[in-house]
């Protein structure tokens, strides 16, 4: 799997994406939204079309964009065993803490 498992969102689901013309048009916060689904190539090609070319036009998610990559990559290189021992902990916890709290 990529860089989270999620299953490919039709273009209807773009939920804050409007269209003009026969153009979806996404806004910001739809660039959050969609980015980790967009960098795993789950997106349909016209909501991925439009995200990209968003980021290719707004300074602010092109930077947000290039450090959510380079975040992933450097997390990628760490060991388990790097990481402090409360730390592992907290993230070995933390799908079962989601769960209980009702969030997944």
């Amino acid at each position: 799997m990529g860089i989270g498992a999620r299953i490919p969102r039709p273009v209807q689901r773009a939920r804050a994406g409007h269209f003009e013309g026969n153009a979806l048009m996404l806004r910001c916060r739809d660039v959050v939204e969609l980015l980790v689904e967009y960098l795993d190539d789950q997106l349909d090609p016209a909501t991925a079309g439009a995200l990209a070319a968003h980021v290719t036009g707004c300074e602010e998610c092109t930077a947000f964009t290039n450090t959510y990559r380079k975040t992933v990559q450097a997390l990628r290189q760490l060991r388990e065993e790097d990481l402090p021992s409360q730390l592992r902990d907290r993230l070995r916890g933390f799908p079962n803490r989601q769960t209980d709290s009702g969030r997944v």
